[in-house]
């Protein structure tokens, strides 16, 4: 019967352990290594010997341990990636149950060699491996044959063993835990060399040079590695939960800047609308003072041209007046030229009289000369001889005005 990879779970909601001293020492963490095997620089880490047994420091290892779990909450708020490596028979379970609790990846049977550092080909056999579990779940091997069909099941359960907790990592992690740093020693060497933090368990027996994250425990005692794992499980969860609530309120922050900014494009636009509503009213406005500024001229332009049309009906009517006068006198002249030529004719004919009567008057005027000079002596004239005087020197001139008449 062919084995079914084990399945990633749901991270169990956690509560956090609050840890002690008793605690620690109830797990066995401050139990070390026999001292003829231990490292010197543990020294700092150490309580004391018991027994020939190193016995290491509790309240160290909780300072430690909180200060790795800060760190690790803080990686995962922040949406990092923790893988949990621990391949001795101790830490198997411990590590692949803790790890799928919070959702992590783990290696639990054999670190491969190149994990990291050549993880382009790792990433190819776990994309074999997904491809196969896809085809056996489908039935598309049910069309070959049995010998195929039993080495596809052979090939999934082997690559499982060693990539089954990690065929969800498509990028290198930002750090790892790690249980036995001498047991894992290519996985510290790896990490270091591409600069992947290290958060490790480090017994009295191990060189802690290089490990960013130091918790100085005992690696061999199940229970140990249980409580420090579940810590660092822990840990990770509570980074999670973190890292959801930024989300949640960045989201919420997002939709209610959203939510400003269609407010205040929506301002904009109404304040738009109002100022090229204005801006219409107001060309509307100046059209209307245009077409009215247009029409008086207009008007004007009417009256102006009506003006000169008057004067010219004027002038035509002064011209029909001035050519309707010559005919008149046309019709008017006869009559002057008979009235000129009677005027002198009448001239002409007192001239012949005044002729004919010139020596009847001189006549008289001698007589009346020669009666005058004798009534001289005699008597002054009389004022009717006056009057007669007067009158005939007023008939003089008019006579002489009327032969010059005549003679124009």
């Amino acid at each position: 019967m062919t084995e079914q990879p084990v399945a990633a779970t749901e991270p169990e909601q956690v509560t956090e352990q609050q840890l002690t001293v008793r605690t620690l020492l109830e797990a066995g963490v401050h139990i070390g290594h026999p001292t003829k095997r231990w490292h010197p620089k543990m020294a700092p880490y150490i309580y004391q010997k018991r027994q020939k047994i190193h016995i290491i420091n509790p309240q160290t290892t909780l300072d430690h341990l909180e200060a790795a779990a800060e760190y690790v909450a803080d990686l995962a708020s922040r949406g990092g990636d923790i893988l949990f490596v621990g391949t001795k028979k101790q830490a198997e379970l411990v590590i692949s149950e803790n790890a799928l609790r919070c959702g992590s990846m783990y290696i639990n049977r054999r670190w491969l060699g190149g994990l990291m550092t050549n993880f382009q080909t790792i990433q190819t056999r776990i994309d074999y491996l997904v491809r196969l579990e896809e085809q056996i779940n489908k039935g598309e091997l049910h069309t070959t044959t049995k010998r195929e069909a039993q080495q596809a099941n052979t090939k999934v359960r082997k690559l499982n063993n060693y990539l089954g907790g990690i065929k969800s990592m498509t990028k290198l992690p930002d750090a790892i835990f790690v249980v036995d740093i001498i047991k894992e020693s290519i996985a510290i060497a790896e990490a270091k060399r591409l600069g992947v933090k290290t958060v490790a368990m480090v017994d009295s027996n191990c060189d802690p040079t290089g490990i960013d994250y130091v918790i100085p425990s005992n690696d061999d005692a199940t229970r140990a590695i249980g409580l420090i794992t579940g810590r660092i499980a822990d840990a990770v969860n509570e980074g999670r939960e973190r890292f959801r609530k930024a989300e949640e309120d960045r989201l919420t922050a997002d939709s209610e800047i959203e939510a400003l900014e269609t407010a205040a494009r929506e301002a904009a636009q109404a304040a738009a609308a109002a100022r090229h509503a204005e801006a219409a009213a107001a060309a509307a406005r100046e059209a209307t003072a245009k077409s009215e500024a247009t029409q008086n001229g207009a008007d004007a332009s009417d009256s102006t041209e009506d003006a000169p049309k008057a004067e010219e009906s004027k002038t035509e009517a002064e011209s029909e007046i001035e050519d309707k006068t010559p005919e008149a006198k046309s019709e008017d002249a006869p009559k002057s030229d008979e009235a000129d030529s009677a005027a002198e004719e009448k001239p002409a004919a007192e001239a012949e009289t005044k002729e004919e009567e010139a020596p009847v008057a001189d006549a008289a005027e001698e007589v009346s000369t020669e009666a005058a000079e004798e009534a001289t002596p005699k008597a002054e004239a009389s004022p009717a001889d006056d009057s007669a005087t007067e009158e005939k020197t007023e008939d003089e001139p008019a006579a002489s005005d009327d032969s010059e008449k005549a003679k124009k």
